[in-house]
């Protein structure tokens, strides 16, 4: 009867682990749907931080990464956190005390289970206090394609990370980083397109020649300055109008 218990005891421990990893796994796709579901970077960021809430229960979390125009790492999203807190938060590339700096130089997560008691934290431990957190862990994000950054956690209590834990945080964290990269590059790709855009528009409206450009419907989609120039009237209200009556007007005198 003992042996009969010890099984039927070891069979529901291994039914208990395997629902704990279904749920962790559903968990992770429906957070993969999520953070690629746009390609906003800074709504990317935020909704990474909303599943790292969902997924591991985390209330105080942030995204840091390099801020290129002063040459720092900053938070570039958060969640929990005091505004006191997260403005404040700068941390140079040479700083060798951070964690945050440590963990995105190795490569390698860093978990500091007690913040009152761990040495490597002692000169942040004010910090830690005025924010209310004792564990804290900086798990970095590996990108090719965008800056520097690393997924931070805040615990309010003394944090166990077992293995399972940093694995989980590790995979979340792979899947927050194709997320950045896919809208950081979207966001280049955008820019050298308006830029593109610009310059073609110049290019258009320093034209000598009346450029007119319509749709399928004979409607005005684009007219460029000399047009507007010729018929004495803004582009913006010449969007729209019909091709027909505006080369009735550029061809019957209304010039």
């Amino acid at each position: 009867s003992d042996q009969l218990g010890h099984l039927v005891r070891s069979f529901r421990r291994m039914e208990r682990a395997i629902q704990a990893r279904i749920q962790e796994l559903a968990t992770l796709l429906e957070t993969s749907q999520a953070v690629v579901s746009s390609l906003d970077s800074q709504v990317v960021l935020n909704r990474i931080l909303e599943q790292v809430e969902r997924l591991l229960g985390i209330e105080k979390s942030a995204i840091v990464a390099l801020d290129d125009q002063r040459g720092v790492f900053v938070a570039k999203a958060s969640r929990g956190l005091s505004s006191r807190y997260a403005e404040g938060l700068v941390i140079y590339p040479d700083e060798s005390t951070s964690v945050t700096m440590r963990a995105i130089h190795t490569g390698e997560p860093i978990v500091i289970q007690d913040t009152q008691v761990d040495p490597s934290f002692e000169i942040y431990r004010p910090r830690a206090a005025a924010e209310g957190y004792r564990g804290f862990a900086a798990i970095p994000l590996q990108t090719q394609h965008a800056n520097p950054a690393a997924l931070v956690l805040y615990s309010p209590a003394p944090h166990v990370f077992t293995d399972n834990y940093i694995g989980l945080l590790v995979n979340f964290a792979n899947q927050a980083a194709m997320a950045i990269e896919n809208a950081e590059l979207y966001s280049h790709s955008d820019a050298r397109l308006q830029e593109q855009t610009r310059r073609l528009e110049a290019l258009i409206q320093s034209l000598e020649v009346g450029l007119v450009l319509e749709d399928l419907e004979g409607k005005v989609l684009y007219v460029n300055r000399s047009i507007s120039e010729l018929v004495h009237t803004p582009s913006d209200l010449l969007i729209g109008s019909s091709v027909v009556k505006l080369y009735d007007r550029l061809l019957g005198g209304s010039i």
